[in-house]
């Protein structure tokens, strides 16, 4: 996502003697005619930036970026990027054109204030932001206010976007990336790859499926803190399964399985039984074998086996041919 907020507006300024000095206006977005060179100045320095967000827009159109332009409802900087678009090329004027524009009053997610923004982004992407007051609470007051030896305006407070706003956009990228079907997990670095081929994980990746479902702690009187954790059922172990997209490790458990079967920990192959259970045939227990993934590459935690049902327990997987490896505890 590329994102653009500009600063302070340059349609106006007041002098020393509080008169008000028009720099922008509806029939001259990029600057009324006659400035002095000191005013002139400033509206070419905002210019500039509008100009590069049109840049930013023709680029990020080309790769399918989302981008998102935040600025207040009534500012002439919109009338300057629609007329800088028009100005660029018919290219720029389409993809600026295709945006969709959201207003927002602060107060609605989370602010203090109803202050009234403008979010031109990627259409589609944002529409959910969309909200305006009703006016069915309170809000607090704009003004200047003197704080820690210096006058602060309340303008400042509103700068920063509140939690709830930002979870909010946080949000609207996960669904659009989700739609997309992007990976949200962070790639792993080259050494990172090293050390889980050498059966080793660093402890700055968590495990692609967390060993408890959620956790407890439990006070007992005067007695220490205990902590409990509670396992995945079944279905909620193989519904998280089949949504884990990490892959990297699969070309490594075929050389780590016959590593295990050389220290007597695993013997195999053993397809003869494994098509048994498959086939609904197991000795033990009924009905269709749905199946279970053992991580051996160390990378991740152990499945804890009893010794008296290792015969239970059969991996199969694929390695890098594609064809199927299956084996089971000896």
């Amino acid at each position: 996502m590329c994102y653009c907020k500009f600063g302070a507006g340059t349609s106006g300024v007041r002098s020393a003697t509080g008169a008000r000095c028009t720099l922008r206006s509806a029939a001259f977005p990029l600057g009324v005619p006659g400035l002095s060179s000191f005013h002139q100045a400033k509206v070419n320095s905002a210019n500039m930036l509008y100009a590069l967000a049109i840049e930013i827009v023709v680029f990020c159109s080309r790769r399918g970026t989302i981008i998102n332009i935040a600025n207040p409802v009534n500012r002439l900087a919109w009338a300057a990027l629609v007329l800088l678009s028009a100005q660029h090329s018919g290219e720029a004027a389409t993809a600026y054109n295709a945006l969709e524009k959201v207003v927002s009053h602060a107060c609605c997610h989370g602010s203090q204030r109803r202050k009234s923004t403008a979010w031109l982004g990627t259409a589609s992407v944002f529409s959910s932001l969309t909200a305006v007051c009703q006016n069915d609470h309170e809000h607090a007051p704009w003004g200047v206010r003197w704080n820690g030896g210096g006058w602060v305006f309340d303008t400042s407070s509103e700068a920063a976007y509140p939690t709830l706003l930002a979870q909010r956009v946080t949000a609207c990228l996960v669904h659009v990336a989700t739609r997309r079907g992007l990976s949200l997990q962070p790639s792993l670095r080259s050494h990172d790859l090293a050390t889980a081929t050498r059966g080793k994980q660093s402890k700055k990746h968590h495990p692609l499926i967390p060993e408890f479902h959620r956790g407890a702690t439990l006070l007992a009187g005067t007695a220490p803190t205990v902590k409990l954790g509670h396992y995945h059922t079944p279905k909620q172990f193989l519904s998280m399964a089949k949504a884990t997209t990490e892959g990297d490790h699969v070309d490594h458990l075929e050389q780590t399985a016959e590593e295990e079967i050389s220290l007597g920990f695993v013997e195999g192959p053993f397809e003869p039984e494994a098509s048994a259970v498959a086939g609904g045939k197991q000795r033990h227990g009924s009905g269709r074998w749905q199946g279970k993934c053992l991580d051996l590459s160390k990378a991740y935690k152990q499945v804890r086996v009893l010794p008296t049902q290792r015969h239970l327990s059969v991996i199969i997987f694929h390695d890098i041919e594609g064809l199927t490896r299956q084996w089971r505890f000896g």
